[in-house]
């Protein structure tokens, strides 16, 4: 029920206000529940977390700029 709810929250999000968006969890596994399951949903989503190293970050983060992705995942490392 909280995946709909999520997906259903950035879905409008997408369509009426903003073309990114950036989500912020409290943990690295969460980062990528989260973005697994908006993948498979369709959304164009990466993750940004202490776990990667700085260039996939980077990446991810030029992704993000870019809109080549729709939704950046991240723990508080994206602060």
């Amino acid at each position: 029920e909280k995946d709909d709810m999520l997906v259903h929250v950035l879905e409008q999000s997408l369509k009426t206000v903003s073309e990114r968006i950036l989500v912020f969890v409290a943990m690295k596994r969460q980062c990528d529940l989260v973005t697994r399951m908006l993948q498979k949903r369709g959304v164009a989503a990466d993750t940004m977390h202490s776990d990667k190293d700085q260039y996939q970050r980077e990446e991810a983060l030029q992704q993000f700029r870019s809109g080549e992705i729709q939704v950046l995942v991240a723990t508080d490392v994206a602060a």
